[in-house]
């Protein structure tokens, strides 16, 4: 774990996007998006050939199979504590709402998601059963805090049974 941003004595520390890498100079750093991490989630760098350090969630099950092999390119990283570089900054998070199939549900989710104006990114929809759907939803977040809100408007909806973060099934990457 890395000192707090007050102890001068880390000197090869390096911020970007409101994240701090230890023991790297300058560097390009990027979220992942395939686990599409956001402040308030327990992070991890992983260096890749060529685009710098990718920032994962520490459970990012690509990076779990990845390290395996490769655990010499992972690095310290972290939020960096009451930064304004990413206080009005948007990150992206999937969800996916398993919720009965009914002609309104979309529009009472894309309503839910506009009263607290969230911006959806990406959905899909597929039909799970006769009378459920499960609906993969990209939202734009704050942190995890503002996500965790997010998630409970969307479980208070009519004919939602579960929500669940969950990887981005289109994007492998390291």
């Amino acid at each position: 774990r890395l000192a707090p941003e007050s102890d001068s004595s880390k000197t090869n520390r390096h911020a970007v996007n409101g994240v701090i890498v230890e023991d790297i100079g300058s560097c390009m750093i990027k979220f992942a998006k395939c686990c599409t991490p956001v402040p308030g989630d327990a992070i991890v760098g992983f260096i890749t050939k060529g685009y710098g350090i990718s920032v994962h969630k520490c459970d990012c099950a690509n990076l779990i199979n990845s390290t395996a092999t490769d655990k010499d390119r992972l690095v310290n990283v972290e939020w960096r504590k009451n930064s304004g570089e990413y206080k009005e900054a948007r990150f992206e998070a999937v969800m996916q709402i398993i919720a009965d199939d009914r002609i309104s549900m979309l529009a009472d989710i894309s309503t839910a998601l506009a009263e607290m104006k969230v911006s959806i990114l990406q959905i899909n929809t597929q039909k799970r059963s006769a009378d459920q759907s499960a609906i993969n939803l990209s939202v734009s977040c704050k942190n995890l805090g503002h996500f965790n809100s997010i998630v409970s408007k969307v479980k208070g909806i009519r004919g939602v049974s579960s929500v669940e973060r969950m990887m981005s099934q289109s994007r492998k990457e390291l």
